[in-house]
């Protein structure tokens, strides 16, 4: 079929998902969804809450969220490793006939690339059997783990015609809205400003974090900007800004600080870089707006999504700090790392750390 880009994603589930459900019925509008469907799907990507979550709500589409044996079979990554069963398990499974008839679907869970060479060769199967009447009732759905684009196993999914590739990248602001929405409705604007930028970019830790919010409501405690800010704080959420600041600001102390409590959560290494990259790029927007005649507050006023209130002082005296070559020569660098971890050329919370600590530098005084 495809890689689904990030922007296609959330159009491309929810017809997946209305197509599992039309092929449960009988007649033309049954057949013409089996025909649409890819038979094998993997999610993948550094967002290991969404690669879950997804996963789920296609296994309860495909499935009518009957938890039936004969229905669904959950599998674990670890059991069809080479070192365990190997692929013709797995093999044999998308073979099996359901009994009664119907479709049987086969969720993968933990981390596809144990199995990489099993779910390779199950792809392949797949789009060998296509047509078949046995084989096409099996409908496989992976987790692929924190992979990158260019891994095997993606590319594997991406480049076959019946089965598709989608990512699970880090939480945007769009997300993070809908997201709220599910808790709450009515929030005071400033409330929701700083649920939106410090919720952390990581599906299930912002689930917990939200549903420690709502608790924290429902026990009569106050809601306000201040309440909700401590509780996500208190939560251990360290928050990705609070990482871009500190990097701004010079301060190693207080990155060493953050790079360490984002270890801790295991926060993928290209969201800690970009998250980096994208506040530079926010302080230079606003600096050159500045040199080009607009006043430093309009320029921040500009930005989308705005600069979160309690942090405008801070942002606007970064945005004077540094000259347009200093922030040419860092952004530069930061990219060459994106790249690297990216392309497999570095890994690990190490490199990472190396570069941003060395790119960290106390602002010369004027």
């Amino acid at each position: 079929m495809t890689e689904i880009s990030p922007r296609e994603t959330e159009g491309f589930l929810r017809r997946l998902r209305a197509s599992l459900k039309d092929d449960t019925k009988d007649g033309a509008k049954g057949a013409a969804a089996a025909a649409t469907m890819p038979s094998a799907i993997l999610f993948y990507g550094p967002n290991q809450g969404l690669v879950r979550e997804r996963a789920r709500a296609v296994v309860d589409a495909a499935t009518g969220g009957v938890d039936d044996p004969f229905v669904l079979a959950r599998l674990s990554a670890g059991d069809f490793s080479e070192r365990a069963r190997g692929g013709g398990q797995l093999l044999d499974d998308l073979r099996a006939i359901p009994f009664g008839g119907g479709r049987r679907t086969l969720w993968l869970e933990g981390d596809g690339q144990q199995c990489a060479s099993a779910l390779l060769a199950a792809v392949e199967f797949l789009e060998e059997s296509a047509g078949d009447a046995g084989v096409s009732s099996s409908f496989l759905v992976c987790e692929g783990g924190a992979l990158r684009k260019n891994a095997s196993l993606v590319r594997g999914f991406a480049t076959a015609t019946s089965s598709a590739a989608v990512p699970c990248y880090e939480e945007d602001l769009r997300s993070r809205g809908v997201l709220i929405d599910e808790y709450f409705s009515g929030l005071d604007g400033e409330v929701r400003e700083v649920l939106l930028h410090h919720l952390p970019g990581e599906r299930g830790l912002a689930r917990r974090a939200l549903e420690k919010v709502r608790l924290y409501g429902e026990g009569d405690g106050d809601l306000g900007a201040e309440a909700v800010s401590a509780l996500l704080t208190d939560d251990g959420g360290a928050d990705n800004d609070d990482l871009a600041y500190a990097f701004a600001d010079g301060d190693r102390a207080v990155l060493s600080e953050q790079l360490a409590r984002h270890r801790d959560r295991k926060t993928h290494s290209v969201v800690l870089v970009r998250s980096v990259m994208r506040h530079v790029l926010r302080l230079a927007e606003v600096a050159s707006r500045v040199e080009g005649g607009e006043s430093i507050d309009a320029a921040m006023r500009g930005l989308r999504p705005p600069v979160f209130w309690k942090r405008e002082k801070e942002f606007r005296r970064q945005a004077r700090a540094r000259s347009s070559s200093e922030r040419r020569a860092v952004l530069g660098r930061l990219l060459e790392a994106e790249a690297e971890l990216k392309g497999g050329l570095a890994v690990g919370d190490a490199y990472v750390a190396q570069v941003l600590l060395m790119l960290c530098r106390r602002p010369r005084k004027n």
